[in-house]
């Protein structure tokens, strides 16, 4: 299959599995699309669906993803079916699939290698002979007249599809030429085996999947979140374990790297202003704009239903080194009056009262920027900017309120 989008992963070519891709007009057409083609795939008997939107990231197995670890496939199938059973029962889960509760049957030819060798029979001729019946083998090629070739099949004869009862006719031939019937040296039996072994850091695992229904308001972190809590009570024989993976795997891989940048940019602003104000206390008071653009950057994400996402970590990074623009105005200004002859109080005031109005209007404008980008309504860009706006129109007040009272008591100099 061709990949449609860059952090897709085909399915392997199946004869029992399709694949469809439909592009929308417009991202807001996309739950109406879904609704549509559910209720016209509920009315086909026998049909196992599920949707996937496209996101941007790295690529994830599935929105919401639980690995069972351990040594015994049985032991794993027992387990994957009781992960199976209480993701089902999370608000949220949707299209749940357990690799290993769809089996596959192995047909097994048992031979006994005693018998088999006082009659003559060879494995390898066992082997051939099975392969031929059952499947056929090619044993020369036709070229027909317009130079196209064919291959000449050779199988047992029979009508319709393979069935246990045609090894009852089926001969091996001995190494004296004689014919030993299959069942006088083997015996064949059916066995149920997992379509797949898969394995995780070198032991063996099944991966239990879940889509999110975005749809009703939930977030994959969130679904994860509540699967684990429900997991929490699940009895692990010795030995066995589970691990989180999907969406929340990767926003924590993804966190991880972006969090020595975000200390190296609070580390990095810090030296600036120590070196320009030569004072760890005024440096420490301009840096109290960066908790304080928390409190409206996170209510942003929850007002509007999104998550801290990657760009919405993004976003943070960024807002670290705009929010200090205010208090460092200020607290530059009220400098410039103490070094005049003000006094502590008086500058401070003078200094709110003179920069409001350049601060306020600064914050706007910035605003006013971002708004044709997080309008977009995107999972990309909409986070971000909601985290930036958010934490710019929080820490702006927060900031003319906090950094006075604080400049006041820890500056040095005449109170007034």
């Amino acid at each position: 299959n061709p990949i449609v989008y860059y952090n897709v992963v085909p399915r392997r070519e199946k004869s029992t599995v399709g694949q469809v891709y439909v592009e929308a007009h417009d991202a807001s057409d996309v739950p109406q699309i879904v609704e549509d083609l559910q209720a016209d795939l509920a009315t086909v008997p026998g049909v196992t669906y599920g949707f996937e939107r496209f996101k941007n990231g790295p690529p994830v197995e599935a929105p919401v993803a639980i690995k069972v670890i351990g040594p015994d496939l049985q032991t794993l199938d027992r387990l994957a079916a009781e992960v199976e059973d209480r993701m089902r029962q999370t608000p949220g889960t949707e299209h749940v699939e357990n690799p290993l509760s769809e089996p596959k049957t192995d047909l097994y030819v048992n031979v006994d290698r005693g018998r088999a060798g006082l009659l003559g029979v060879r494995m390898a001729d066992v082997d051939r002979t099975v392969r031929a019946a059952m499947a056929g083998v090619s044993v020369a090629s036709y070229r027909d007249a317009e130079g196209e070739d064919y291959d000449i099949v050779v199988e047992l004869q029979r009508a319709g599809e393979p069935r246990m009862s045609d090894f009852d006719r089926i001969a091996v031939a001995s190494m004296t030429g004689h014919r030993v019937p299959l069942r006088q040296i083997a015996d064949v039996e059916l066995k149920r085996e997992p379509t797949r072994i898969d394995r995780f850091d070198t032991e063996r695992a099944v991966t239990v999947t879940a889509d999110v229904d975005t749809r009703a308001g939930y977030s994959a972190v969130g679904v994860t979140q509540a699967v684990v809590a429900e997991l929490d009570a699940l009895d692990l024989p010795r030995g066995y374990r589970t691990f989180v993976g999907g969406e929340l795997e990767a926003q924590e891989d993804s966190f991880a790297s972006l969090l020595p940048a975000l200390l190296g940019a609070i580390l990095g602003i810090l030296a600036v202003l120590v070196l320009q104000f030569g004072s760890f206390s005024q440096a420490f008071i301009i840096l109290i704009a960066i908790p304080l653009s928390v409190i409206g950057a996170f209510p942003a994400l929850l007002a509007t239903g999104y998550t801290f996402s990657f760009t919405a970590f993004i976003g943070f990074t960024s807002l670290v080194g705009i929010v200090v623009n205010n208090s460092t105005i200020l607290v530059d200004y009220a400098n410039q009056l103490i070094a005049e002859g003000a006094s502590v109080r008086e500058a401070v005031q003078e200094a709110s009262e003179t920069r409001f109005a350049p601060i306020v209007l600064t914050t706007l404008t910035t605003v006013g920027g971002l708004l044709p980008l997080t309008l977009t309504v995107t999972d990309l860009w909409t986070p971000l900017g909601l985290v930036i706006i958010g934490g710019l129109l929080g820490s702006t007040f927060l900031t003319l309120l906090v950094v006075p009272v604080l400049y006041q008591l820890f500056t040095a100099g005449p109170k007034g």
